[in-house]
């Protein structure tokens, strides 16, 4: 009997293991975007942020040199972007070899899911440096325009 309680608390226990694994692990098997393209995304094709000039223009009203300013910044942070994916991608790499490895080094892929995480984390700075640069070109009527728009845009991309 005591030796049945014992052998439910190891199952539990290596399930739990495996679960938290998982859990952790899964992202990293997701496809990492393009070298070439860091607003390429593999379903939904180019997502530049402020980069659909045209519809710049008609529906929020930008200037020909607001949007001079917005290809600029569009083009800064592109490279940025591009010079984390460049550290980040071989990250991805070696974690799915650890994870392919007969004997798993738990110890290797802490510091590998540490080292993604930083750079997901300037990655997501980055982004909010970018939106707050964006921000600083629109009047504040382009700023409610883009705010609507983007609005219907989210709404309408959740609908199935």
């Amino acid at each position: 009997m005591f030796g049945m309680v014992k052998m439910r608390i190891l199952n539990r226990r290596t399930s739990l293991a495996v679960f938290i694994l998982l859990c952790l692990v899964s992202p990293l098997f997701a496809q990492p975007m393009p070298d070439g393209d860091p607003f390429h995304h593999p379903r939904r094709g180019r997502m530049a942020p402020f980069g659909d000039e045209e519809m710049l223009k008609e529906r929020i009203g930008v200037s020909d040199a607001q949007l001079a300013r917005i290809r600029a910044i569009n083009a800064n942070f592109h490279d940025k972007v591009k010079a984390i994916r460049v550290k980040i991608n071989p990250l991805h790499q070696k974690m799915r070899t650890a994870l392919r490895a007969e004997s798993v080094n738990l110890r290797d892929v802490r510091k590998l899911l540490e080292e993604i995480a930083r750079w997901e984390v300037e990655l997501r700075i980055l982004r909010i440096e970018h939106r707050l640069e964006l921000d600083k070109i629109l009047t504040p009527e382009q700023k409610e325009r883009w705010s609507q728009h983007m609005h219907r845009h989210r709404r309408g991309m959740h609908r199935d």
